[in-house]
């Protein structure tokens, strides 16, 4: 057992303002494997062993009401620092699988909360957090910069505070609580639009004298359209929805990909209005508002001028934090698609990130992305151009039939984008997506007997003709002319090679024993099933970190099942640490890797 002393956090400042009432609180209650002491400052130091199977953490002997602000002064000495609130909320800072990323748990549902990038906190010095939860919304800073914004009723919360650590060691020097008083909400002023302080303005009227030329010329192709230069541009729908492609970190550090309904709306009050303008209802990071911010200007590059009207972008899923750029096309096409009128097909689903410019850049996590996208039923996607070396990472990982069970796009413009989610599609475009769907059933039925067929490559090569960008195709007919990549990408490489390390990396952080108890069979034998598959795809210049990949497991699975020396361990880790160095140090091999975008 565990020793465990019970510890008060004097009240240190007691003021009062007309908004709040601010006190200090009382600390007791640890819980879970965790040793707590005192220093002679009066900061409480909370101890989980390296050892140690689950967290570790002090509660408040009291009991808080939302709404409520609790400010953390702490520090950690490597990685773990956690925070409570009620019976599920919880925040992770410097987690111990991914230290950039904050981790954490919905204060109503349980559900995991993951924000990439957000979750380190510098190491043996101290942070002020803030973790402020109002009615509707819970948001969490680090000396006074956001970190996340989750959203929810959460009128009705009330419960504990807690901090915690796993696996190390936490100084808490103090902890406030703050009740905040409900403010009067102030009236909108009659007329006009209630625009948040992130939204985007969109101008719905004309400087006066604005007059078009004589004889505009509108060219399909381009983004301009001259003729609303010059005068606003109405917005036919009021509702629209599209999916996008998201990726999920699971507890294990592998991705997995999904569908993401993503929805426009313009409440109807705001069309009597006398400005115009949109924004996201939900909190997201800020790579996502960097990348909708973008959209929003690509789009009134076309359109400058709006009728009076407010865009709402929100989410199927309501309470998951969000982030990244990846929605950026997505979100162009919405808009478009209430500007334009054009009904959005909800068995597409796209990722891409967008510039002003209107081209679609690339993202990451496309190889889950895709596996999402037709686990989730899509019949069809559309990815970056420049992400394509994914697509073939796919088939080398997951077979001949992850090229034609979907169709694949690769889209360069908005303009790319916007034609493919439109319902209506050009005649060209419905004719290749219907010959290559007339595929699909007789490649599943024989997969090898279609594709001898002369008449398969002929059809394909005519989808191509049609479409250019038909990835699905393309990709299909190297395969029947044996032109299709037979190696991984780098990108894909290491990301395998870490996803298959990762229970080895786990128990040798943990400080456990090395053995069948805590390394089990299922375990080796999977591991050393995908390094087979691995090695089998991977390319030439990468085989020999593949092969010091091998001699480390092989070195720990030794000790595990006979007793061999634990310095072989050491010496196999640091031979393969040392590829990756060279590897890291190498510009052009780093810059095909965020080229890849696996």
């Amino acid at each position: 057992m565990h020793s465990r002393t019970l510890l008060t956090v004097a009240l240190l400042l007691l003021f009062t303002s007309l908004a709040r009432a601010e006190k200090h609180m009382d600390i007791a209650h640890p819980l879970g494997p965790v040793t707590v002491t005192q220093n002679s400052d009066g900061s409480i130091v909370i101890l989980s062993p390296k050892n140690a199977s689950d967290e570790g953490r002090i509660d408040s002997l009291s009991t808080f009401k939302v709404p409520l602000v609790m400010t953390i002064v702490a520090k950690t000495s490597k990685d773990n620092l956690r925070l409570y609130f009620g019976q599920h909320g919880r925040f992770i800072f410097n987690w111990e699988l991914n230290e950039s990323q904050l981790r954490g748990n919905d204060l109503l549902s349980n559900d995991t909360i993951a924000v990439d990038h957000q979750g380190a906190v510098p190491k043996d010095q101290f942070v002020t957090i803030k973790w402020t939860i109002d009615k509707d919304s819970s948001t969490l800073e680090v000396d006074g910069q956001q970190r996340t914004v989750q959203h929810g009723d959460y009128s009705n919360l009330s419960g504990k505070i807690g901090v915690g650590a796993f696996r190390s060691r936490v100084v808490l020097k103090s902890l406030t609580v703050t009740s905040l008083s409900p403010q009067k909400a102030q009236p909108s002023e009659p007329n006009e639009l209630d625009l948040q302080s992130d939204d985007v303005v969109v101008p719905s009227s004309l400087p006066k004298g604005t007059q078009a030329p004589a004889n505009l010329v509108t060219d399909p192709a381009v983004i301009e359209r001259p003729e609303f230069q010059y005068k606003t541009k109405p917005l036919p729908k009021s509702i629209s929805s599209i999916r996008g492609l998201s990726v999920m970190v699971d507890e294990d550090g592998q991705e997995f990909g999904q569908t993401l309904d993503i929805i426009a709306t313009i409440p109807p009050e705001s069309r009597h209005a006398t400005s115009s303008g949109a924004g996201i209802a939900t909190r997201v990071g800020p790579d996502m508002r960097t990348s909708f911010e973008e959209a929003v200007r690509a789009i009134e590059l076309r359109y400058p001028y709006w009728d009076p009207a407010h865009i709402d972008i929100s989410f199927g899923d309501k309470y998951t934090a969000k982030d990244g750029g990846s929605a950026g096309t997505a979100m162009s096409c919405l808009m478009l698609s209430l500007l334009e009128g054009f009904e959005i097909d909800p068995k597409f689903a796209i990722t891409g990130d967008i510039t002003v410019d209107w081209k679609v850049r690339p993202v990451g996590g496309i190889t889950a992305k895709l596996r999402g996208a037709y686990a989730d039923k899509c019949l069809y996607a559309a990815i970056p151009v420049e992400n394509e070396p994914a697509f073939t990472d796919m088939h080398l990982l997951f077979g001949d039939a992850s090229i034609w069970n979907l169709q694949v796009f690769s889209i360069e413009t908005l303009q790319e984008a916007s034609a493919l989610v439109n319902a209506k599609r050009t005649p060209q475009l419905t004719e290749a997506m219907k010959l290559f769907a007339d595929l699909q059933p007789l490649l599943t039925a024989n997969e090898h007997a279609t594709l001898r067929k002369p008449e398969t490559a002929q059809t394909l090569k005519h989808i191509l003709e049609l479409a250019p960008n038909h990835l699905s195709a393309k990709h299909l007919l190297a395969l029947i002319d044996g032109t299709e990549p037979r190696t991984l990408t780098a990108t894909a490489t290491l990301y395998n090679l870490g996803s298959i390390l990762h229970p080895y990396a786990l128990l040798i952080r943990s400080g456990d024993p090395i053995n069948k108890e805590n390394l089990s069979y299922v375990t080796m034998s999977t591991a050393r099933k995908r390094l087979a598959a691995i090695r089998a795809v991977t390319a030439p210049d990468l085989q020999p970190l593949v092969t010091d990949a091998a001699a480390y497991i092989e070195a720990v699975n030794n000790v595990a099942y006979n007793n061999g020396p634990i310095s072989a361990i050491n010496i196999r880790a640091e031979t393969y640490q040392s590829q990756l160095r060279t590897y890291s140090t190498d510009p052009d091999f780093m810059d095909k890797l965020v080229r890849d975008g696996y």
